[in-house]
């Protein structure tokens, strides 16, 4: 897709925010034909959160609304008569049934006149840009510095329509063996993996404008199952189960997180091990794909110029851009002890194989121990440490390690080695992941930022080398980003990551109770 940018979208369109130049477009629309095409002008506050572990993007807009300006907006004579294509637009009606959407579209461009990024391509766009249709989920009226205007809390069009609409999904339509009826088969004849199917519903769903699925990021997953939607499911349900129990086909056989593009509106679904493998390149000592840029925290020069220079923390070369780049304040969680005890611990998979008629008790793989040298493989070792030995944060007490606390859970899907590990060493792995140290940092605004990428901290100046620097300071995955645009010249970001490791060994004792 090619933006054809003219005069008059230079005029209406562009908006300065924080120094930056945006094409910024807010359109209202409904199946009626109904449609008010707003500026940043008339958007008073804008939020949208993109989670990790969420596959779509969420938030509230508010609008302009005085005198109900929305409802009886009318096209302007002068943009008549300047421009006659155009059709007369009258007031936007509610629908208030999950029918009303909102397109918004935020580029960002150079200083120059928009007409001439003609030639920005859809990569362009992609990484730096956000186009994404909501579904108004609920409208209400509120007053912001003054102004009356309308409040909308807005999801994703694809999650509301996959809530409303059964799927009556079958792995049997995906899996029959060559030359074999669906019907003429047996259960294992309607295998078909969890990947496969999620593209599936995906595409028989909400798939009628074209491929919605990046395949070139589309796995099939390792776990095979025979299922066909219950009664009462929506594909949304059935896209839950799936996920539930898929398991990636990387060397780890981890988990792995779906998610929707924030400008083409492809699905993709990756593994954490991947998402790993591409943090940091040790040869080089430099960040890797999916490592974006480095974040300061200032105000901490040293004055003493006999401080030894620290180990540096953050990948070589780092990318940084300025004042976007400086955190303008930031809060650093430790684990929480009470979450951690409760996830933190051996997962006992119970199942029974209905083709071998046994039970199985499995305990060795989803030993607390065993999953804790998992990730550290996985999700630590990929990143920067001292002597190239980043330390895991995952200390165990005696009574993880010898079993004495645990989970029992049962796997339907007993013939099944890859399942089961989702109830068993992939429940602990994500546990581990998500539970561990974290920090928030609000921030200016870049578009280019998205979950599933990695940024590091540092600090300004000199420093004696100690375990809270060598906790907070390094690598992160950066799993929650909300985009605040608040005012006519206000964007900011609040960021969330999770942090695996220590730079180095904090010599934590684990030899008790």
């Amino acid at each position: 897709m090619r933006y054809n940018f003219d005069t008059y979208y230079e005029e209406r369109f562009s908006s300065i925010i924080d120094t930056q130049k945006y094409l910024f477009k807010v359109t209202l629309f409904n199946p009626e034909g109904d449609m008010v095409t707003l500026t940043k002008r008339e958007v008073m506050e804008l939020k949208l959160i993109d989670n990790l572990r969420d596959p779509w993007v969420r938030g509230s807009i508010a609008l302009d609304n005085t005198e109900a300006a929305l409802e009886r907006f009318v096209t302007d004579p002068a943009e008549r008569e300047f421009r006659p294509e155009i059709e007369p637009l009258k007031g936007y009606t509610y629908r208030g049934d999950g029918r009303d959407f909102i397109q918004i579209e935020i580029i960002p461009l150079d200083d120059g006149p928009l007409s001439e990024f003609t030639n920005n391509d859809e990569s362009f766009n992609t990484l730096f840009g956000l186009r994404y249709i909501f579904s108004i989920k609920q409208g209400s009226s509120t007053t912001i510095n003054g102004t009356d205007c309308k409040l909308f809390n807005i999801g994703d069009v694809d999650e509301e329509i996959l809530k409303e609409k059964k799927a009556f999904f079958s792995t049997g339509k995906l899996a029959s063996p060559e030359g074999v009826e669906a019907a003429q088969s047996n259960n294992e004849g309607r295998y078909a993996t969890t990947g496969q199917s999620i593209k599936a519903i995906l595409s028989d769903t909400i798939g009628e404008q074209g491929n919605i699925i990046d395949d070139s990021s589309f796995e099939d997953g390792a776990s095979k199952l025979f299922y066909s939607s219950p009664i009462n499911n929506t594909a949304y349900d059935d896209i839950q189960y799936l996920l539930e129990r898929h398991v990636s086909d990387g060397a780890s056989n981890d988990f792995s997180f779906l998610k929707k593009s924030n400008f083409t509106g492809e699905y993709t679904l990756r593994s954490a091990e991947s998402m790993y493998a591409q943090a940091f390149q040790k040869s080089r000592n430099v960040g890797g794909e999916l490592f974006t840029e480095n974040f300061t925290i200032n105000g901490l020069n040293g004055s003493d110029s006999t401080v030894i220079e620290p180990s540096k923390k953050v990948p070589a070369g780092a990318p940084e851009f300025g004042s976007k780049g400086d955190i303008l304040s930031y809060n650093f969680f430790d684990t929480d002890g009470e979450q951690y005890k409760k996830d933190i611990k051996t997962q006992v998979v119970n199942s029974y194989d209905f083709k071998n008629k046994k039970f199985n008790i499995e305990v060795k793989d989803s030993n607390a121990t065993t999953v804790r040298d998992k990730f550290s493989d996985i999700y630590v070792s990929p990143l920067k440490g001292e002597n190239n030995k980043p330390f895991p944060n995952l200390p165990l007490t005696n009574s993880q390690k010898e079993n004495q606390t645990f989970d029992s859970n049962f796997s339907e899907y007993g013939e099944s080695p890859e399942i089961r590990k989702a109830y068993g060493v992939n429940k602990l792995l994500k546990s581990s992941l998500f539970s561990n140290m974290a920090i928030e940092i609000i921030i200016k605004g870049q578009l280019f930022r998205k979950t599933g990428t990695f940024f590091s901290v540092d600090r300004e100046g000199a420093y004696i080398e100690n375990q809270y620097d060598s906790k907070v300071l390094g690598m992160y995955l950066l799993t929650e980003i909300e985009h605040q645009f608040i005012d006519d010249a206000t964007y900011i970001q609040r960021i969330v990551g999770i942090k695996t490791n220590h730079f180095n060994n904090p010599n934590f004792e684990e030899n008790i109770t």
